[in-house]
């Protein structure tokens, strides 16, 4: 009986996810020297070359948020995000991006041109003899 249950709660959750993902509309991605003035929203601006790209650029999927965002993904930089290119021409970022203004104070991830949420700040404690990451 409590198994059951738990199979249906499991069965729900994933149902529940992929219903969220398939409603997002992707970013696109738009690959440019400069940032353009004005923004727009559900674009990711890679700037640089397509071989060698140094920040993106995205704005803040909230909707009362105006922030720019700013990610340097250069090789040579030690503390950077890693950015992979699928063959849809969309993008997806690694590690999240976690934004601490007073303002706006959202945590996601851009996988594949979608915005992913998270649904609570997430802390890692490492056990013993075990490195955080």
């Amino acid at each position: 009986m409590i198994l059951a249950l738990l199979y249906k709660t499991i069965f729900v959750m994933i149902k529940w996810f992929f219903n969220q993902w398939s409603k997002c509309h992707p970013y696109k991605t738009k690959w440019v020297e400069d940032l353009p003035d004005p923004v727009t929203k559900n674009i990711v601006y890679v700037i640089g070359e397509k071989s060698l790209p140094f920040q993106v650029a995205v704005a803040c999927p909230r909707k009362r948020c105006q922030q720019i965002v700013h990610l340097d993904v250069a090789p040579e930089l030690p503390n950077r995000w890693f950015i992979t290119v699928h063959s849809n021409e969309t993008i997806s970022l690694h590690p999240s991006i976690h934004i601490t203004s007073w303002r706006c104070r959202c945590h996601y991830w851009l996988s594949r041109g979608k915005i992913l949420w998270s649904e609570a700040p997430r802390i890692f404690v490492p056990k013993e003899n075990e490195y955080a990451p």
